[in-house]
C-alpha cells in the first residue's frame, strides 16, 4: 500500500466533505472490504471531477459561450476538484458516488449515488474496461455480502 501515500496521489477536499461525507463513503468502503473477505475481490477507483455548474464554476466568454473555471489555491495555482468520485465493483455488483467539494454539503450517501455510466461520461474514461458489460447496479453492496 506504500505506493499510495505520495504526493502525487491527493487532492484538496473542503473541510466539511472531508469530515463528512467523504468519511462516511471511506467508512462504508472498509466496511465492504472487510466483509468481502476476498482481497481479490474489490476494487475501489477514486478521482477528482472539473465540472460545472457549482457556483463559480463556468463564466461567459463574449462570442463563444462557456468556459469552465477551475478555482485554484496556493502560489502554485493548484488547480480544486469541483467533485469527487468513487466507484466500488465487488463479485459482479457495483456501487458508485459523485460528490460536490464544497462546504455544506449534507445529506445521506444514497443521495449521491450514480450510475457508473454518469462517471465515465464526466470523465471521460471508462471505469473498468475489462468488466463493464459483466456487473450490475446495486442499492448497496453491503446489502448483498457474499
Amino acid at each position: 500500500h506504500a505506493h499510495t501515500f505520495y504526493l502525487s496521489n491527493i487532492c484538496s477536499q473542503s473541510h466539511d466533505l472531508n469530515k463528512g461525507l467523504w468519511n462516511d463513503l471511506e467508512r462504508y468502503t472498509r466496511d465492504v472490504a472487510w466483509h468481502t473477505k476476498a482481497p481479490d475481490a474489490l476494487f475501489v477507483l477514486t478521482g477528482p471531477l472539473f465540472l460545472g455548474p457549482e457556483p463559480g464554476h463556468f463564466r461567459k466568454k463574449a462570442n463563444q459561450g462557456d468556459e469552465l473555471v477551475i478555482r485554484r489555491i496556493g502560489k502554485a495555482g493548484v488547480a480544486l476538484p469541483s467533485h469527487f468520485f468513487k466507484v466500488l465493483l465487488c463479485k459482479g455488483r457495483v456501487d458508485a458516488y459523485i460528490l460536490a467539494n464544497r462546504d455544506g454539503l449534507k445529506g445521506s450517501l444514497q443521495q449521491f449515488r450514480v450510475k457508473v455510466e454518469e462517471i465515465e461520461r464526466k470523465a471521460g474514461f471508462h471505469v473498468f474496461p475489462r468488466y463493464s458489460n459483466r456487473y450490475q447496479e446495486t442499492v448497496s453492496l453491503m446489502d448483498s455480502k457474499g
